[in-house]
């Protein structure tokens, strides 16, 4: 899908709506039955805990942390990348990056655990520098250089550094 993306992207310097809801189908698909128990040693504490009702308290706020973190990140993506976009199109008086761009970025960063983010922005930066030098000077292609390809490069190397 993410080549699918990019090409597109180069091509017609648009990412398609329904490619990015793909890939929010195939992040809920793969996470939809995934099982957020903790390791059966904490949970045996809570029967002989002194506190058992403080503990309730600090496992449910685990729970929650770990259920939200996904939307954690695809939030905080949005809004610096709309951020960014926003100061970017007022200083440079032109577009830099699509709302595809933002979009994509946003639900790839569903996958990204939240303290691999700046890794995941840093990735995206170093990729969209290569990509403006391969396509630096080519005709019809000056001021407008496709982001996918930085994107997707960058979540496929955090996501390969993460998962092995």
């Amino acid at each position: 899908m993410l080549l699918y993306i990019s090409y597109t992207d180069i091509r017609t310097h648009r990412i398609p709506d329904i490619a990015i809801l793909a890939l929010a189908f195939a992040y809920l698909c793969e996470n939809l039955g995934y099982d957020y128990s903790v390791n059966t040693h904490l949970v045996d504490l809570s029967r002989n805990h002194m506190f058992p009702l403080f503990y309730n308290v600090s496992q449910r706020l685990f729970f929650l942390y770990i259920k939200t973190q996904p939307l954690l990140s695809c939030l905080a993506t949005s809004v610096i990348f709309i951020a960014l976009k926003c100061v970017f199109d007022h200083v440079r008086k032109t577009t830099t990056f699509g709302w595809g761009d933002i979009k994509l970025a946003a639900v790839l960063s569903l996958w990204i655990p939240l303290a691999d983010l700046p890794f995941f922005y840093m990735g995206i930066g170093f990729a969209g520098l290569i990509t403006g030098l391969c396509f630096h000077g080519q005709r019809g292609i000056e001021k407008e250089i496709p982001c996918a390809p930085s994107i997707s490069s960058a979540f496929l190397l955090i996501h390969l550094i993460h998962h092995g």
